[in-house]
């Protein structure tokens, strides 16, 4: 039976990485351009992009009513995708940041559901989501990404505690201990030839696998007063941070 394979990653936190890193397996298929679920012509569902953001937890409610979704008709043509993709492949993969917030839905329609959860540090998820952001709605403003990326390790932490079939490491093990954290998801998934050698593209860069939290957070020290009023925010938070084993700056 065809594995659906999920990745619960929020924004700029490692998931085009990882979706590139598994499409080097030929057990794996992706979608046949490579971009995420509700991109696909013949998704039936809410998009952030539809929304005006890219910052799913400010549309919560819209994300989270089952009336919107026609899950049937994307999973027919998702798997239509997925085969045109790859016709041999045993798993087939969908990542998308939204995903963090309807694990269940997922779980719900489609057969032989498996997860993949990965959180990253928050000070680099910050610079990424806000660069990313400022680029689509130059009025967008930092405490914007601040509250959406505390809300989205608080809903990993309940993912993480929900009893479905999932693996979870973060950004930091996949970068720093590649060779393990791969050799972890190939034993989860039942293959063996995902391929970490590589110079994969991801957004702006192209490079093999490489620790990026310096050179965002370095980043972030470009701006006065910036990295202060983050952590000033997260310091209400802390538990959240301290919980997936980040600190303060």
């Amino acid at each position: 039976m065809t594995t659906h394979l999920f990745l619960i990653i929020p924004n700029n936190s490692g998931s085009s990485l990882c979706q590139k890193l598994l499409g080097t397996s030929k057990k794996i298929a992706e979608f046949t351009n490579g971009r995420e679920g509700p991109l696909q012509t013949g998704y039936f569902g809410p998009n952030t992009s539809d929304n005006n953001t890219n910052l799913f937890t400010q549309i919560e409610e819209v994300i989270r009513d089952p009336s919107l979704y026609d899950w049937e008709k994307t999973r027919m043509n998702w798997t239509l995708n997925w085969m045109l993709s790859n016709p041999d492949a045993v798993i087939h993969l969908e990542k998308s940041p939204p995903n963090v917030l309807r694990m269940d839905y997922l779980y719900d329609n489609f057969p032989n559901v498996k997860f993949i959860l990965m959180v990253r540090n928050p000070y680099a998820v910050v610079e990424g989501t806000y660069r990313t952001l400022l680029r689509l709605l130059p009025t967008a403003t930092l405490d914007q990404v601040l509250i959406h990326t505390i809300k989205t390790m608080e809903f990993q932490k309940s993912n993480i505690l929900n009893s479905y079939d999932k693996l979870f490491f973060k950004y930091e093990d996949l970068v720093d201990n590649t060779a393990i954290t791969v050799d972890k998801i190939q034993s989860y998934l039942g293959v063996d030839d995902i391929d970490y050698s590589k110079t994969f593209k991801v957004k702006t860069y192209n490079s093999p696998i490489v620790n990026m939290n310096d050179a965002q957070i370095l980043r972030l020290g470009e701006t006065p007063g910036m990295i202060e009023t983050i952590t000033n925010y997260f310091t209400q938070h802390e538990d959240i941070i301290k919980y997936w084993g980040y600190e303060l700056i």
